[in-house]
C-alpha cells in the first residue's frame, strides 16, 4: 500500500515525497526529486561530477549515515526497519522526540506522525537498500526544521558548501516566499548513474512554516549490486542442479 504524504507529513514538490508500508516489508521512507538534474535557474555553477567511491560516500555522510553502508550497520544504530532484510529504514532526529512519545501512525487514510498524541510535522532520516544480498544504502533522505533560505550566501547554504563542495546548479528561492525557500545541487546532475546530492527548502504553496529535504544517492552503487546479485543468483541456480544427468 502505497500512500501520498505530501498533504500530512512534508510539502514536496510535485507530490513526490511516500510512505509505503507492507506486512513483508514494514516502514519505506523516501524522497525523489522529480525536477529534471539539468534544469537550474540562477546562478548556476559547473563542479563536474564526483567518482562512485568510498572517498565520496564518506565525503557525503549524513547524521552519521554514509552511502555503501551495509543495513546491519544502520539496524545497529538504532534505526526502525521493516521485516524484509532489504526494506528500508528509518529513524526521528527531532530534539523534540527527546524525552516524548513519536510515532509513526496509520489508518486507512493516510499516515502520519504524532508527537506525545498530537500529529505534528518532524524531523526524520531514512535511507534505503539495493535489491541484494549485501543491501548496501544507495539513498538517504533527510527532512528537517526550520525551513529557510537555501542560497549560496545564508547559513544552510554556507553549510552545505562547506560540507559537500561546490555546487553544480542552484534554484533562487520565490521573492513571494515569506520563510525562505532554493535549491541547491551537488555532483553531476546530468548523468543517472552518477552521485549526486539534492537539497531543497522550497515549498509548493509558500506555506509558512515547513521543513527542508536533503537527499543523497548514488544509483551506481545499485547497479553494480545489482550486476552482482544477478551473477549470485545465476550461480545459486546452477548449484541446485541434479549432480548426475537422467537417463536419455
Amino acid at each position: 500500500m502505497k500512500l501520498s504524504l505530501a498533504c500530512l507529513l512534508t510539502a514536496i514538490a510535485a507530490c513526490s515525497y511516500s510512505l509505503q508500508t507492507s506486512a513483508g516489508a514494514g516502514p519505506h521512507l523516501g524522497g525523489h526529486s522529480s525536477a529534471s538534474p539539468a534544469s537550474s535557474s540562477s546562478g548556476a555553477t559547473s563542479a563536474g561530477g564526483v567518482p562512485s567511491s568510498p572517498e565520496t560516500w564518506n565525503r557525503w555522510e549524513v547524521r552519521g549515515l554514509k552511502l555503501g553502508m551495509p543495513r546491519t550497520a544502520v539496524v545497529a544504530k538504532g534505526y526502525t526497519c521493516g521485516k524484509s532484510p532489504r526494506s528500508s529504514c528509518y529513524k526521528f532526529v527531532d530534539k523534540r522526540c527527546e524525552g516524548h512519545k513519536c510515532v509513526l501512525k496509520q489508518d486507512m487514510m493516510g499516515q502520519w506522525f504524532e508527537l506525545d498524541g498530537v500529529r505534528t510535522k518532524l524531523d526524520f532520516i531514512t535511507c534505503d537498500f539495493t535489491e541484494s544480498d549485501s543491501a548496501l544504502v544507495y539513498r538517504i533522505y533527510l527532512k528537517f526544521s526550520p525551513r529557510q533560505l537555501l542560497t549560496p550566501e545564508s547559513t544552510l547554504g554556507k553549510a552545505l558548501i562547506k560540507k559537500y563542495g561546490p555546487t553544480s546548479g542552484y534554484d533562487a528561492p520565490s521573492d513571494a516566499d515569506p520563510d525562505g525557500g532554493g535549491r541547491m545541487t551537488f555532483g553531476d546532475m546530468g548523468h543517472t548513474y552518477t552521485p549526486n546530492i539534492i537539497a531543497d527548502c522550497n515549498s509548493p504553496n509558500d506555506e509558512a512554516g515547513g521543513q527542508c529535504s536533503l537527499q543523497v544517492d548514488d544509483f551506481a552503487i545499485e547497479q553494480t549490486e545489482k550486476s552482482k546479485q544477478e551473477d549470485i543468483d545465476k550461480q545459486n541456480r546452477q548449484s541446485r542442479q541434479p549432480t548426475t544427468a537422467p537417463d536419455l
